[in-house]
C-alpha cells in the first residue's frame, strides 16, 4: 500500500458517473461505499454539503457503475494521517 494519498474526487470515472447521475463526486463515492456495505461517516459543517451527504439514498449505482468504481481501488489512502506521524502507535510506517 502506498503512503501517497489520492484525490479520488478528480478521477474521470467518478466525474463521469457524477455527471451521468446528476450528483456530486462526493455523493458517488459515498453511494459506492454504502452499496458495498461499508459504513461511512461523512463530516461537514457546510449546510449544503450536509444535504448532499444525506441525499445518497434516492439513487443506486448500476452493476456496471460499481465495476467501474472498483477499478479505482489501488491500495491508496485517501487521507494520509500525516499529523499523527509522531504518535507512538502511528500504524503507517512503510516507506513506499
Amino acid at each position: 500500500m502506498s503512503n501517497q494519498p489520492c484525490d479520488i474526487y478528480d478521477e474521470s470515472i467518478v466525474l463521469d458517473l457524477a455527471k451521468q447521475h446528476e450528483r456530486t463526486p462526493a455523493q458517488i463515492i459515498l453511494r459506492y461505499l454504502i452499496q458495498r456495505g461499508i459504513g461511512v461517516l461523512p463530516k461537514s459543517s457546510n449546510p449544503e454539503r450536509l444535504k448532499e451527504n444525506i441525499n445518497i439514498f434516492d439513487f443506486n449505482l448500476t452493476k456496471c457503475d460499481m465495476e467501474s468504481m472498483k477499478m479505482l481501488e489501488k491500495g491508496r489512502r485517501i487521507f494520509s494521517f500525516g499529523f499523527l506521524k509522531e504518535h507512538p502507535q502511528y500504524p503507517f510506517t512503510d516507506t513506499t
